[in-house]
């Protein structure tokens, strides 16, 4: 029998995450595996080994209540021997090493009844590794995204530019683009934005950026 899409490697304070996670999978035609799966009278042991070994991935979903876990680390350290491994940051805890310079998703927060980037990421990443179809388009995404007037001015405010976090944007060349672009679909900058082009972001920050500038079509009015 074959084994789950993704193992999935939590501390207890983080269960109503890895619940979450687990429900997003299931909707998307995939097993999770974590062990509120376990029945009451199963052989612990095997049954989590059996589920490690052969998942086709491992997701450890990282914060302070994991990173110091015996049994999170050792079901990190196995998955990292076998190419098996994924990475979840819950929070900004430092990450102990090897698992610090390897690539990590990141979910800060995750409100009721929406898919942010981290979570579409790791999504996307279990069902390749499961060889299933990606649930989640990123461009189909950027398509329902309007650029917000509010957020445009929080980001110019807040000068994120000058910190070397995003590219200049608020300087007068960027002043019509802008203006002709609030409330238009964001996928409009990456004429500006696209790796190759003067400022050459890469595909993550370019989604991330977006993101942070734009709300969700229909939901955009109230803040525009």
């Amino acid at each position: 029998m074959a084994g789950p899409d993704v193992f999935i490697s939590y501390a207890r304070a983080d269960t109503e995450v890895a619940r979450r996670l687990s429900r997003t999978l299931a909707a998307r035609d995939m097993v999770a595996w974590w062990d509120d799966r376990i029945e009451l009278s199963a052989p612990w042991t095997d049954v989590l080994l059996n589920n490690l070994v052969s998942a086709a991935s491992v997701l450890v979903l990282w914060s302070c209540n994991s990173v110091d876990r015996e049994w999170v680390l050792r079901e990190a350290e196995d998955a990292r021997s076998r190419g098996k491994l994924l990475q979840l940051r819950l929070d900004s805890t430092p990450l102990p090493e090897p698992f610090a310079s390897l690539q990590a998703a990141s979910l800060p927060t995750w409100e009721e009844n929406t898919h942010p980037r981290g979570i579409r990421q790791i999504v996307n990443e279990i069902a390749t590794r499961a060889e299933k179809p990606l649930p989640f388009d990123e461009h189909q995404r950027v398509l329902q995204l309007r650029l917000s007037s509010k957020k445009v001015h929080q980001f110019i405010a807040s000068k994120k530019h000058r910190d070397g976090y995003f590219p200049k944007l608020d300087g007068t060349l960027y002043a019509d683009i802008w203006e002709s672009l609030i409330g238009q679909s964001p996928i409009k900058l990456y004429d500006e934005l696209r790796p190759g082009s003067r400022h050459h972001l890469d595909e993550d920050r370019y989604y991330e950026l977006i993101e942070y500038l734009s709300d969700v079509a229909g939901e955009a009015a109230g803040t525009n």
